[in-house]
Parts: C-alpha cells; sequence; structure tokens
C-alpha cells in the first residue's frame, strides 16, 4: 500500500498542486512516507530471510527445530523489526520534502542525508 502511495499517486499528477502546498511540501507528511517505504522494504527482506532460515532449520535439524524455534523467536521477531530502524533513522532525523518539476510529475525526495543537503553539492 505504501509503495502505491509512494510510485503511483505523486507521478499521476493529480496531486500536483496539493503537493506544492507550503504545510505539505515538507515535513512530517513526506518523511512519514518515505520512512515507512523503506522500513516496509527492509523489513520484508528480513522476513523473507527469516522464512528461509526457518525452513533451512527444518530441513537441517529436524529434532531441535521446535525446541529452536520457540526459545528463540521472540528475540528473532523484535531484531526482525528494529534492524530496519536502524537502517532508516537516518529518514526520520533528515526529513523529506515533495518536489514537482514540469511536467507533471512529484516525487518525495530525502532533504539530507547524515546532516548533508544534497541540493547544496559544490
Amino acid at each position: 500500500m505504501v509503495d502505491w502511495l509512494l510510485l503511483r499517486i505523486p507521478h499521476s499528477g493529480i496531486f500536483r498542486n496539493l503537493f506544492k502546498e507550503p504545510n505539505l511540501a515538507s515535513g512530517w507528511p513526506p518523511t512519514l512516507i518515505l520512512f515507512v517505504s523503506y522500513y516496509g522494504g527492509y523489513a520484508q527482506i528480513f522476513n523473507l530471510a527469516l522464512i528461509a532460515l526457518n525452513r533451512l532449520i527444518v530441513i537441517s535439524m529436524p529434532k531441535q527445530y521446535y525446541f529452536m524455534w520457540t526459545k528463540h523467536l521472540k528475540y528473532i521477531t523484535i531484531a526482525v523489526l528494529l534492524v530496519p530502524v536502524a537502517l532508516t533513522w537516518h529518514i526520520l532525523a533528515g526529513g523529506a520534502a515533495f518536489t514537482c518539476p514540469p511536467p507533471d510529475m512529484c516525487f518525495i525526495m530525502h532533504k539530507r542525508f547524515l546532516g548533508v543537503n544534497p541540493s547544496q553539492r559544490n
């Protein structure tokens, strides 16, 4: 859903005037959309890796499978939810903004990456 919001709606041109509004062009709305999009992508990758690890353990160690997954599953779940935050925290810290160059396309751009503003390159 978030990928659809990030990829389809800004490129449609329907909301071009809305994205140019000063209170929506930058601030928490584009930052939250970009953060959730990146977080969702990373979380999906780690969940798929966890499923592959589960299947590997079932095949390679069928006798220890139940013990391993009941003992360690809560820690693995917490790690799968927190590791994407460690990879995407810079979006929340740096912020994001809608950018609408001509003709009828808008996209979300990082305002700062690790304290460096990408629009002020020398």
